[in-house]
């Protein structure tokens, strides 16, 4: 029965029978075989039989669908086909041919081993210049398929594109009747890649291959031919359906340590291999073992690859579930693919910088930089050449030309955090980007024409700001274009467990700790608490609870204070009747009234007072410069 493996990502190892019914892989909890990565879509891809054959074929999906490297839209499945869906990698295996011992079949009448090489890089030469005119040219020939052999397969990237080129190399050159390259794992399995080309038919073949061969080649690590003449009596075709192994060629796949070994016979045939076609055979063995040590780096960076991006890329995960988040996403979705300004507005920690990396991820850009730029973490003196560069002596410390971040960002997205701190001239320059494309270094004479995706985020009342004469009513439209409100937490309380759990898996991986959940006095706590500084608070207050922690769940006295009810204006507020005089105030009105209580309770410490509110230093400062405090 065939079926797939897991061979990396969520659920490695997992096996997954192949009827005559569609096998779907996606994210979805709907899918058959459920792959939990973000890096794979909803829906990913399917497999399914169609007339004895097994298909892949790729439902649409942002990432692609991989067979050995190569994307695909509906592809045939050979035995061995590596499919890559993102981050996971799947194994398509065929007939429960998965173990070399089910090809291994020791004969009655085993091929007797008439010769065992030591292999070297000589034995390609030798010989060569002697001999008739006919093996002179057949020498000519095998030297010109293994340069062929040699330039195709350096950049090959997975193990059955490459043992499909030499497959086909050696039936071009040695007329074998099945070649099966076996590799060894590390754990000592031994590996059959049966491709489409090997010879065998489907199911296995009658005559197994040659036991005492292989682990000749394997134990001593020597090239074998070996012959077994034809008896009267032998019934059977010409032809990989015999019942007998007429001569056998098998050479070791190694070099900087045994890798397997390639094998290739004849059944029921007078021709036997010679010494020549061992010469070959092991030429090709060595490279191919180039090309596998090459295709084993190269996947071992990859895999690493992509645990650094999903390590870095967890901590830019949008989580969620409630209705809010639900319509953040639909924004998201249909943001993405257009090319205009986006206005993110919303307060501080709840995502902003999240929402941009997502449009921009899931843009046609995303091959191209993401630049994001804190407007508020810059003094005005430096924010002008922060965004469009400077050249050599424009200004004091000026001691060489450099480019801005529009300049850095050409052909991908720029995340202006902030936008509203800009100094009304850098916003003159802003809008000229928006307009025209063009940037001007500080101190230049000449316009850069640049490719970049605006995307602003502001936590302030731009409309204010606009009525103060702080903010350029026209660059404002232009940032406008597609605007998205997040909700802070306090109104996704739906939300905030799966956040929490989120959050307790990625730094109890980080941090090494064994930690399997909360007291429910701590979620009790975390959903009663109004977490002004909302996700970016929460995620900072699961971090030192994890640190602290020396059990297996986190306890309630490992709280910060505010949450335990010790700091003014921390729990959600009861409703007020909206009747009663001054019951009512601004948003503003209550962030700066608990910033104050809080700078009070530390003793006016801004360092303590940002990590309690959730908030980066240079956001807390702004604040505190927007509210004259």
């Amino acid at each position: 029965m065939p079926k797939l493996v897991i061979k990396e990502g969520p659920g490695r190892g997992d096996q997954y029978e192949l009827s005559e019914t569609d096998v779907t892989v996606g994210r979805d909890s709907g899918n058959t075989l459920r792959a939990p990565d973000k890096t794979v879509s909803r829906f990913h891809a399917k497999v399914g039989i169609r007339g004895g054959r097994c298909y892949v074929s790729d439902l649409k999906s942002h990432n692609g669908t991989f067979v050995n490297g190569e994307r695909v839209r509906r592809r045939r499945l050979y035995h061995m086909d590596e499919i890559r869906l993102g981050n996971v990698v799947l194994i398509f295996l065929e007939d429960d041919v998965t173990d070399v011992d089910m090809l291994l079949r020791s004969q009655r009448d085993e091929p007797e081993i008439t010769q065992t090489i030591a292999v070297d890089d000589r034995l390609l030469l030798e010989g060569v210049g002697d001999g008739s005119r006919s093996e002179l040219i057949t020498s000519n020939q095998r030297l010109l398929a293994l340069a062929e052999l040699s330039r195709v397969s350096a950049s090959v990237r997975s193990m059955p594109s490459l043992f499909d080129l030499v497959i086909d190399n050696l039936k071009q050159t040695l007329n074998p009747d099945r070649v099966v390259p076996i590799l060894r794992e590390d754990d000592g399995t031994l590996l059959p890649y049966l491709r489409a080309k090997s010879g065998f038919e489907r199911g296995l073949d009658e005559a197994g291959i040659s036991k005492s061969v292989v682990e000749e080649c394997l134990k001593n690590g020597v090239a074998v031919v070996s012959q077994r003449p034809r008896k009267p009596g032998d019934a059977g075709r010409k032809g990989a359906g015999g019942q007998h192994i007429t001569s056998v060629l098998c050479a070791p796949l190694a070099r900087r340590k045994p890798y397997g070994v390639l094998y290739c016979d004849r059944v029921d045939r007078d021709d036997h291999f010679e010494r020549a076609d061992i010469q070959y055979i092991c030429s090709v063995a060595a490279q191919a073992a180039v090309v596998i040590e090459t295709i084993r780096d190269y996947q071992a960076e990859a895999t690493r690859a992509r645990s650094l991006e999903g390590e870095v890329s967890g901590q830019y995960d949008l989580i969620g579930q409630s209705t809010e988040m639900n319509k953040v996403f639909e924004f998201i979705r249909r943001a993405a693919p257009t090319g205009a300004s986006v206005l993110i507005c919303g307060e501080s920690g709840t995502g902003k910088e999240l929402v941009a990396r997502a449009i921009h991820y899931q843009s046609n850009r995303n091959k191209g930089p993401f630049e994001a730029v804190n407007c508020a973490a810059m003094s005005q003196t430096l924010i002008e050449s922060e965004l469009f560069g400077h050249v050599r002596g424009s200004f004091t410390g000026a001691i060489s030309d450099r480019p801005g971040r529009f300049e850095l960002a050409h052909k991908g997205t720029i995340f202006l955090d902030e936008v509203g701190s800009l100094p009304l001239d850098c916003q003159t320059k802003l809008l000229r980007v928006l307009e025209d494309g063009l940037v001007r270094r500080v101190g230049d004479v000449k316009d850069r024409t640049v490719d970049v995706r605006v995307i602003a985020a502001t936590n302030e009342d731009l409309n204010a700001a606009l009525k103060e004469n702080r903010f350029r009513e026209d660059l404002f439209y232009r940032l406008n274009v597609l605007r998205s409100d997040l909700p802070p937490l306090r109104e996704r309380s739906a939300d905030i467990e799966i956040l929490s759990h989120h959050f307790l898996r990625l730094f109890s991986e980080k941090c090494g700790r064994a930690i399997e959940g909360y007291d429910p006095a701590v979620l009790h706590a975390f959903r009663r608490y109004a977490w002004p500084g909302n996700v970016r608070e929460l995620k900072n207050v699961i971090e030192r609870m994890v640190i602290m922690c020396d059990a297996e769940v986190l306890s309630p006295d490992l709280l910060p204070p505010e949450l335990r009810g010790e700091a003014p204006g921390t729990a959600v507020p009861e409703p007020q009747d909206a009747g009663q005089p001054g019951s009512l105030r601004s948003l503003q009105e209550i962030e700066r009234r608990y910033i104050l209580d809080v700078l009070q309770k530390v003793g006016g410490n801004k360092k303590k007072a940002a990590e309690i509110l959730g908030l980066d230093r240079s956001t807390l400062y702004a604040k505190l410069r927007r509210y004259n405090v």
